[in-house]
């Protein structure tokens, strides 16, 4: 009987996928089993979107690939668990290296989700935001839970993220991530800079570095050692090396989500080196929502197209809150900043620090007024809210030069340079309602999927 349900559901989704006429999607609407509530289900979306933002369908088999999602009972203490893969014999593959993933069963541990005995799975009510982990500074990837309704629980967005990746193809299973990955004679090695460890392949097949390297520079491991050895339980080459592997070769990418395992009050999401994995064996596309010919990862401005990078900063202009005077993105967020395009934006005005000298005054003249602002606010602590003539202003907003805790000479120095001329500039769309810039920002700390007057997506992308 299921196996007649689930037949129907594919014609159903073939149909649908068919008859529409959107971009190409990686994967098609799920089939969802009902015994998961409507809040688990919109966590089982999320993940798919994170999915959908990083890849496209390879053009051999431009067709979606279909997920059925079951809640079941699972021993052995797995979280989850994907099987039945089927892949397709489509050219230009030829025998036996079969085709590409086209549909697989993702089960999840019916056990582990409440009311039964925990720990449990973490059911978040907004998977969009990660509102309940801190990021971890140096990495996409990786965060370690700080609210109390994640801590002591496994991250359900962060399994279904995990097992989708299998259903993409990360597993022996499929004929093409052995030929291709696994076994080629001149398979791509991956490497990782460190300490912290991201992933990226040396001879990328995109000809585009897409991974990011916290210490610059990579160096090359042994052909394999990445992943899991064949020694192991059945599968584990289907998984990256973690900090639990084999004493010889132990630890190459220990907070990937493609680990075996998953610890309790973490979440981990998709890194550069899973794409590249399965870009190489199936030859997936890079998403790019933008349409610039820069893939989402790698786009400072992932849903504007890029016009140029005038100060150098590694920020698009397109997306830029000042244009001309560099200010990178945040590498080290902390609780009380916030940003546009990633940037410090700390009145969230759409202007970065760097260059935004109005506190709160009318009009786009840096006057007076403001210097009088900043004379109030000066030797004070940059996280307080005891600034300006009120006293009540964030202090952040005063902190122009992004150095130290308190606001500094050198940020008056930088406001009298530029009194009686105009703020700014910033880029057009990075005025709220941020239409364009990174859906997903930070205020104060916490993410936040801002408000696009363009009709875009508000599924976060790229680095955010």
């Amino acid at each position: 009987m299921q196996g007649a349900t689930r037949l129907l559901l594919w014609m159903a989704l073939v149909a649908a996928v068919l008859a529409s006429e959107a971009r190409a999607q990686l994967i098609a609407p799920p089939a969802i089993d009902p015994a998961f509530t409507a809040v688990e289900a919109a966590v089982i979306d999320r993940a798919i979107c994170l999915w959908e933002n990083e890849l496209d369908p390879s053009p051999a088999l431009p067709t979606p690939i279909f997920l059925n999602f079951f809640k079941v009972p699972l021993a052995g203490g797995f979280l989850g668990l994907a099987t039945n893969f089927s892949d397709g014999i489509s050219p230009p593959f030829p025998a036996p290296q079969g085709g590409l993933p086209v549909s697989a069963d993702i089960n999840l541990n019916a056990n582990v989700f409440l009311p039964n005995p925990g720990p449990n799975f973490f059911v978040d009510p907004s998977p969009g935001l990660d509102e309940e982990y801190k990021p971890d500074p140096f990495t996409h990837s990786y965060m370690g839970a700080f609210l109390p309704q994640a801590i002591g629980s496994y991250d359900l967005l962060s399994t279904a993220i995990h097992e989708i990746s299998h259903a993409l193809g990360f597993t022996i299973t499929y004929n093409m991530y052995l030929f291709n990955v696994m076994l080629a004679p001149t398979r791509p090695v991956y490497a990782f800079a460190g300490p912290p460890q991201i992933g990226h392949p040396l001879n990328d097949y995109n000809a585009m570095p897409i991974g990011i390297f916290a210490n610059g520079g990579a160096y090359l491991i042994t052909a394999g050692a990445e992943f899991e050895q064949f020694t192991g339980p059945a599968g584990e080459t289907s998984h990256l090396d973690d900090a639990l592997g084999p004493a010889t070769n132990a630890g190459y990418f220990p907070l990937d989500t493609m680990n075996q395992n998953l610890s309790l009050s973490e979440r981990r999401h998709i890194a550069d080196v899973d794409i590249d994995i399965l870009a190489d064996a199936f030859g997936y596309t890079l998403d790019d929502l933008d349409g610039d010919g820069i893939p989402n990862r790698a786009d400072s401005c992932p849903t504007l197209a890029d016009v140029g990078d005038l100060d150098s900063d590694n920020v698009d202009d397109a997306c830029d809150t000042c244009i001309g005077l560099p200010n990178p993105v945040v590498t080290n967020l902390q609780d009380w900043m916030t940003t546009t395009s990633g940037q410090r934006d700390d009145d969230g005005d759409g202007i970065g620090n760097a260059c935004d000298f109005k506190y709160g005054t009318t009009g786009t003249l840096i006057a007076p007024l403001d210097v009088s602002h900043m004379r109030s606010s000066v030797f004070n602590q940059v996280p307080q809210n005891i600034c300006g003539l009120s006293a009540l202003a964030n202090c952040a907003q005063f902190d122009h030069d992004e150095a130290g805790l308190l606001v500094s000479p050198l940020d008056v120095s930088r406001l009298r340079n530029r009194v009686f001329t105009t703020n700014g500039p910033a880029c057009i769309a990075c005025a709220p309602p941020y239409s364009g810039v990174h859906a997903c920002d930070y205020v104060l700390g916490q993410p936040v999927c801002r408000p696009r007057s363009d009709g875009g997506p508000n599924c976060c992308t790229g680095p955010c």
